[in-house]
């Protein structure tokens, strides 16, 4: 039942944010900030989509490949994340100072490449499939993680709503909500990774997947955003 209740969470989460990148690049295309807020949530429904793949082939070539391609997806999505509130504070000028954006690509890439190379998956048994997930690569993405989610946080915080009033501080405090649920979805995917072989393990996988596309949709909620018109 919980396996089957997952399979579910996770079809709303790619679904939800597939859809939240065709609701911000339909109404927000023309800016530089949404459309990097559309790359990472087109990551994330990709990275769920990887996801559920493995689960439904199960099929250890199918978590070799999958896995690896799911957990850069996330990694980016994050960096994208980073990059969209940086713009919102400090407007696309911020992309001009390439010391502050390119190292990070330069570290994903990195990591991708270590990923591709290194062990991931730990074999248990073959019959039934039970595997676990090498420590090393989980642990560099989401220390990586987090600090793309705490520093856009940090950044909101700071030079954001502080600094702003009206609908633009209403929009990034729904981003920093958004945010928020984002760090709390990370912490919830460790912990089910800790409980894997437990029915505490399958309860936490659905609170991630659904977590996650609460997160999602209201971090695009917070895009899509718009000034009330006023009856004339």
């Amino acid at each position: 039942m919980l396996s089957e209740l997952t399979y579910i969470f996770e079809i709303i989460a790619i679904f939800a944010a597939f859809y939240s990148t065709y609701r911000i690049l339909r109404r927000k295309s023309k800016f530089l900030c949404s459309n990097l807020m559309a790359v990472g949530t087109t990551l994330i429904g990709l990275y769920v989509l990887f996801v559920f793949l493995y689960d439904i082939i199960e099929e250890l070539w199918s978590i070799e490949i999958f896995l690896r391609f799911g957990m850069i997806s996330i990694l980016t999505a994050t960096l994208f994340f980073f990059y969209s509130m940086n713009c919102l504070v400090s407007s696309s000028s911020w992309f001009q100072n390439k010391k502050k954006w390119v190292p990070y690509i330069i570290v994903i890439i990195g990591y991708t490449i270590y990923l591709i190379f290194t062990p991931l998956v730990d074999v248990v048994s073959t019959d039934p499939l039970n595997i676990g997930i090498e420590l090393p690569p989980l642990v560099i993405m989401v220390i990586m993680m987090f600090h793309f989610l705490v520093s856009s946080l940090s950044i909101l915080f700071r030079f954001g709503i502080k600094k702003s009033e009206g609908l633009s501080k209403k929009k990034m405090k729904i981003f920093a909500i958004g945010l928020i649920l984002s760090v709390l979805s990370i912490l919830i995917n460790v912990a089910s990774q800790i409980f894997s072989d437990s029915t505490a393990g399958e309860i936490l996988d659905v609170i991630f997947f659904f977590s996650l596309a609460c997160s999602v949709v209201v971090i695009a909620f917070g895009f899509l955003l718009e000034p009330k018109k006023r009856n004339e």
